[in-house]
């Protein structure tokens, strides 16, 4: 099973992908439908997440990607 991101417009009748699609024609797929507005929610709470650690005087400050670095 292969699971693909894309990022497709809608025109108010189709989805229209930002790429040119490798999936086979005349078969059903699963399509998961996110909303910018919430991507839009998750960067705000990343940016209060990164000024709270400068706030709690981190000397460098600390990222989602820095605390996943092994």
């Amino acid at each position: 099973m292969m699971n693909t991101l894309i990022t497709v417009t809608f025109d108010g009748k189709f989805l229209k992908p930002e790429n040119p699609l490798d999936l086979e024609i005349n078969h059903q797929y699963q399509i998961q439908v996110i909303s910018p507005k919430i991507e839009d929610e998750f960067d705000k709470l990343e940016q209060e997440f990164n000024w709270l650690i400068a706030d709690l005087g981190v000397n460098q400050p600390l990222t989602r990607d820095k605390a996943y670095e092994g």
